[in-house]
């Protein structure tokens, strides 16, 4: 599948026989990448409302984490993480993902907490990569396609099914500029494929969420209220935040933007 990250403009000019003018860039290239960004002090006291003696559904198994601390390691490190749970009578392990429990089936196995009793928001939350300004001078510079699922460690314990690696989330940033003659006019990004779940952000605002590892899909972005596009020398801040907990597949799946954009 042909994998471009297309700027599309559509400009009318003044003409009677109004023309359009399309300009396709790819942006496969000077991404910054972060394996498992940790959110800045959170541990077990950011989860403060237990969620014990239910198992709640729709969580994504977290398949490395061995203990309750394992576990809830692994929700801070996942910045779309609100809740967590352990079996502690073993077998089923750690389980983590965002909601507030409302379903559940009644199970004496688990214990866990959530950071909330509604629904984690979509906003970019402070210290997280997806804020405007943030510092990642310190990171892995790469271009995509990328697969970081592939740069783990083998572990014997896990599926060897599934490639027997550690499944992981990860952050990529990239800095966008944008010519002033696009101004006012249609502008997208095409992701190609992202593995598994996706967040995109410009300039500090949440701009759209895709679930499916295996379609592509087009970012609007044109008209983002809360993160204004520059125009121009000022560069803007596009952000990916892909979450390769879970799987699809019976198979090896890998994770990150994996196809062009």
């Amino acid at each position: 599948m042909a994998v471009s990250l297309l700027l599309l403009l559509l400009t009318d000019t003044l003409t009677s026989a109004q023309q359009s003018t399309r300009t396709k860039s790819s942006l496969d290239n000077g991404w910054k990448f972060f394996k498992n960004f940790k959110r800045e002090s959170c541990s077990a006291s950011t989860f403060p409302y237990p969620k014990n003696t239910v198992q709640c559904l729709g969580l994504n198994q977290v398949s490395q984490a061995r203990t309750q601390e394992d576990c809830i390691n692994a929700c801070c490190a996942s910045s779309s993480c609100s809740i967590w749970q352990f079996n502690i009578k073993g077998g089923e392990g750690c389980w983590i993902g965002s909601g507030d429990c409302s379903n559940n089936l009644t199970s004496s196995a688990w214990q866990g907490a959530t950071q909330s009793l509604t629904n984690i928001t979509t906003t970019c939350e402070s210290g997280l990569p997806c804020e405007k300004g943030f510092d990642d001078s310190g990171w892995r510079q790469l271009n995509v396609p990328h697969d970081y699922i592939i740069e783990g460690k083998f572990d014997s314990s896990l599926n060897p099914g599934t490639g027997a690696l550690p499944r992981a989330d990860g952050w990529y940033r990239k800095s966008l500029k944008l010519d002033p003659s696009m101004k006012g006019s249609l502008i997208w990004i095409t992701f190609d494929g992202i593995f598994r779940a996706a967040d995109i952000y410009i300039n500090g605002a949440f701009v759209m969420h895709h679930e499916e590892a295996y379609t592509s899909f087009h970012v609007y972005i044109h008209n983002v209220t809360n993160g204004a596009l520059n125009y121009g020398d000022n560069a803007n801040e596009l952000v990916v935040y892909s979450n390769a907990m879970s799987p699809e597949l019976w198979c090896y799946e890998g994770g990150g933007i994996y196809r062009h954009v």
